[in-house]
C-alpha cells in the first residue's frame, strides 16, 4: 500500500464540508482505488492505495485529491497551514500511519513507522487565516 495524506491546522476550527480522491493507472487508464485510512473532519484525512497494479506497467498515471474547509465559528486572525503528503512503499512493511496531534494551530503531521524500505514527499501551503 502507498498513502495519500492531507492535514490543515486551526485549532479544530476549519471542518471538511467535502472532499474526493481519485486516480487513473498508467496502462489501462483503469481507476485507482483508494480508501480512507484515517479521517478526522477537522484535522486531515488519509488514504490507502494500491500504487501499483497487478499486472506490469501498470503504475499509478496521476492523482487528485480535493479537500474543501468550512471556518467554524469567528475569525480568530491568525494563520495556519496544510500540509500534502505522499508516502511511496516497497518491499515486505509493517507500518502504522496516522495523523498526529497539534494543539500550536498548525496542520498535524502524518506519522509513518515502518520496519521496511519507503520513501515520502511533502508539500506545505502556509498563510491560511482562521
Amino acid at each position: 500500500m502507498d498513502y495519500w495524506g492531507i492535514t490543515w491546522g486551526g485549532n479544530k476550527t476549519l471542518e471538511a464540508q467535502d472532499f474526493s480522491i481519485s486516480g487513473i493507472y498508467e496502462r489501462d487508464r483503469g481507476n485507482v482505488n483508494f480508501s480512507r485510512k484515517e479521517s478526522d473532519a477537522y484535522a486531515g484525512f488519509i488514504w490507502q492505495f494500491n500504487e501499483q497494479a497487478f499486472w506490469p506497467g501498470a503504475v499509478m498515471r496521476n492523482g487528485v485529491a480535493n479537500v474543501t474547509l468550512k471556518k467554524v465559528g469567528k475569525m480568530s486572525g491568525l494563520h495556519t497551514n496544510a500540509t500534502v503528503k505522499y508516502i511511496h512503499t516497497y518491499g515486505s512493511l509493517d507500518t502504522s500511519v496516522t495523523i498526529g496531534v497539534n494543539s500550536s494551530g498548525l496542520a498535524p503531521s502524518i506519522t509513518f513507522d515502518t520496519t521496511e524500505s519507503a520513501w515520502e514527499l511533502e508539500l506545505q501551503v502556509d498563510g491560511i487565516k482562521y
